[in-house]
């Protein structure tokens, strides 16, 4: 007998499903599919099944979306020393062309 994941009811072994994610087991009332839909599955899927808290996206944290932009704001920073740079030049280019407009 196991303890399902959700509910906390005893399940017997062969009435229980682990889920490959959290690696808990759950009774078929909890689980979110049916007896007869997780045997159609077959061995690898079944292997490979997720309880729905497992399959639902996790909300990302502040932390990781600081992160993200601290990453982003890395890989930014050579691309506005390029722009910096490209302005440079188009300035130097004017300034060049009205100096030959001049002769």
């Amino acid at each position: 007998m196991v303890q399902c994941g959700r509910c906390g009811d005893a399940v017997s072994d062969c009435n229980a499903i682990l889920c490959s994610g959290c690696k808990k087991h759950f009774d078929y009332a909890c689980s979110g599919i049916t007896e007869s839909g997780y045997r159609r599955l077959g061995a690898e899927r079944q292997a490979t099944w997720r309880c729905p808290g497992c399959k639902s996206p996790k909300p990302i944290s502040n932390d990781q979306v600081m992160q993200e932009l601290s990453n982003i704001k890395l890989t930014l920073a050579p691309m506005l020393d390029l722009l910096n740079g490209i302005r440079e030049i188009k300035t130097e280019l004017s300034e060049m062309k009205s100096t030959l407009l001049l002769l």
